[in-house]
């Protein structure tokens, strides 16, 4: 896990603030516990927020073999998305392969969640981690990043989910916004 923070992120695209994969999933992991709060607090749901940063923290394991393979060319096709989840799923066992007996079994449920509300926010901040990373970037002029914000935002939209939108309304117009215009 140490050596995400040796794949970049967002490779086929001009950055103007590079990210690597273990900054994304500490971000991830973030919004995750966040979305987990605003869950269990503001919607009285019986959520874990501990339980959905775990999930995001290990979200991205499989990139320490196969490295950050870029959306545009993972989801070309059928073909390609098959193929590549194939290889997530190898890379992943041969990760937990390398771990003691003991502790296989604990670190395998957050690398290979099952399917709970957790897992399901966990995969939401991913994409709002998506979604800030083009926000910032279009936000600091980077017009490349624009088409990338544009499917960010309908994606985020069509999760048609309470405490997406919750964080939506309440924190993403942040995201834009300069130090001294957060602090004001």
């Amino acid at each position: 896990m140490n050596r995400l923070k040796l794949i970049n992120r967002w490779s086929l695209m001009h950055n103007r603030q590079t990210e690597d994969v273990a900054q994304h999933s500490h971000q991830t992991a973030v919004l995750a516990h966040a979305l987990g709060l605003i869950d269990k607090e503001v919607f009285q749901k019986k959520t874990c927020p501990d339980k959905c940063a775990a999930i995001a923290l290990y979200h991205e394991t499989a990139e320490v073999l196969t490295g950050d393979m870029p959306t545009p060319v993972k989801y070309r096709n059928a073909q390609m998305r098959e193929a590549f989840f194939e290889a997530e799923k190898h890379a992943e066992q041969r990760l937990l392969d390398g771990l003691p007996e003991i502790l296989k079994k604990g670190v395998a449920a957050r690398v290979r969640p099952e399917k709970c509300r957790e897992a399901e926010l966990a995969a939401f901040a991913d994409k709002l981690a998506a979604y800030i990373k083009c926000t910032e970037e279009f936000s600091a002029g980077n017009k490349e990043f624009a088409a990338a914000l544009k499917t960010a935002e309908k994606q985020i939209a069509s999760f048609n989910d309470e405490t997406v939108n919750y964080f939506m309304q309440s924190f993403a117009p942040s995201f834009s916004m300069s130090l001294d215009e957060l602090m004001e």
